[in-house]
């Protein structure tokens, strides 16, 4: 059964091309990184069957979804579906070489043409996009990976409870010292900015654009700096 998205098509193919893109770079920037044993994933055809780190995904993404369950096998394709065409498997790894690369490349391409060229108009009317299951399925679970193996990995979450503290104390001292016109707290960049805000939504968009603008070294130095006036 195709997903069918009713009015306002551009929106929802951009909508759709943002699912597909960044559950695609999220999923190689982690794998490259080593986070996310895809080589262990796949199921390779032919041997005895899938092994303890397909098993261990399933498990993870169905306590995830307990909704999907019904529908477990359409989405167990998918998976395979995605792996398949994998170019590493347990006895070729990514190493980060330049062919490694290329070859990485080839797989982020062709699965973003596969579903960026899914959706497709419904034959009920010139507004309306429809898209199949089986595209919608596969980018489902291309979402699950980061969550399986890196949001709810035990090893990041003491780092990134700190890291949402961290921005959390930062955008509400900031905000609070626009608020108060306090336009010392800011760059000679952004004090334009603050002073000009008509209302308290843009305000916020300004302090959210201001601080999501940091690098995380830049952000933390920041947080210590505050925590210090404070203590």
């Amino acid at each position: 059964m195709a997903e069918n998205f009713g009015k306002d098509p551009t929106s929802r193919r951009l909508s759709w091309s943002d699912d597909v893109t960044y559950a695609i770079h999220d999923l190689l920037d982690f794998y490259r990184a080593g986070l996310i044993p895809l080589e262990q994933i796949r199921l390779i055809r032919g041997t005895l069957g899938p092994g303890v780190e397909r098993d261990a995904f399933l498990e993870r993404v169905f306590k995830r979804q307990p909704g999907w369950e019904p529908r477990r096998t359409e989405y167990e394709a998918a998976l395979d579906s995605i792996l398949d065409i994998l170019p590493f498997d347990p006895l070729h790894r990514y190493s980060g070489t330049e062919s490694d690369e290329q070859l990485l490349y080839q797989f982020s391409t062709e699965l973003i043409t596969k579903y960026v060229t899914a959706i497709t108009p419904d034959a009920g009317g010139e507004t309306l996009v429809t898209i199949p299951q089986n595209a919608r399925d596969e980018v489902d679970v291309l979402q699950e990976f980061v969550w399986a193996y890196v949001i709810h990995n035990p090893d990041l979450a003491v780092v990134q409870a700190g890291q949402r503290k961290a921005i959390r104390t930062v955008f509400t001292r900031f905000l609070g010292a626009a608020r108060h016109q306090q336009l010392h707290f800011f760059p000679v960049g952004f004090r334009g900015l603050v002073a000009r805000c008509a209302s308290d939504d843009r305000l916020v968009r300004v302090v959210a654009d201001y601080v999501a603008g940091m690098t995380e070294r830049e952000l933390i130095h920041t947080y210590r700096r505050l925590e210090a006036m404070v203590n």
